[in-house]
């Protein structure tokens, strides 16, 4: 992934070295938006987040110092590997979330954020913010990728695709009906 102007610099940060006040130095306090945690060469994406309800300076220290996600707290924490951290400030953090998620596959993230409410975004303006990030170079690359990762949930998690009937729900359904 190349990234763009709309991405921070790259940030080392070596857990259990390095102090967590650093983080507030890195031009993201005060803002929302997403984070990419990514290995010391910054090749490979371990870990894409979001902060909306508190800034990105507060978010990225409550992450390293104890993540929910248990692959990268062991990562961070017992292995205590230097990371690279980048952030990009968003209108929409879920949304820019998910796209991280789709398009840099990051290797601890298991989900994408489910929606609250009726913000559900477009796909014109999924397609713009991931643009405007750079993650996809082209619409008909996002596509690919958007249908690649449902395809996977499908096949990983079948028993949220599949309707299973319940006949005790259906006639009774079609009881109080008649």
């Amino acid at each position: 992934m190349q990234f763009n102007s709309n991405w921070s610099s790259p940030y080392k940060f070596t857990p259990g070295k390095d102090n967590l006040d650093v983080i507030k130095n890195w031009g993201c306090q005060g803002k929302t938006g997403i984070y990419l945690i990514r290995d010391e060469s910054d090749r490979q994406n371990l870990y894409a987040g979001q902060a909306t309800n508190q800034d990105l300076a507060t978010r990225l220290q409550q992450e390293i110092k104890s993540s929910h996600n248990q692959l990268l707290k062991n990562y961070l924490l017992v292995e205590n590997k230097t990371i690279t951290l980048r952030w990009a400030e968003c209108s929409n953090p879920i949304m820019a979330e998910n796209i991280a998620i789709i398009g840099c596959e990051p290797l601890f993230n298991r989900r994408m954020s489910p929606w609250k409410g009726t913000d559900r975004p477009t796909q014109d303006e999924y397609l713009r913010e991931a643009t405007r990030l750079g993650i996809f170079t082209s619409q008909e690359r996002s596509l690919d990728n958007l249908t690649k990762y449902l395809i996977s949930d499908i096949e990983t998690n079948p028993q949220l695709w599949e309707r299973k009937p319940n006949p005790s729900r259906e006639r009774n359904t079609y009881r109080e009906r008649f």
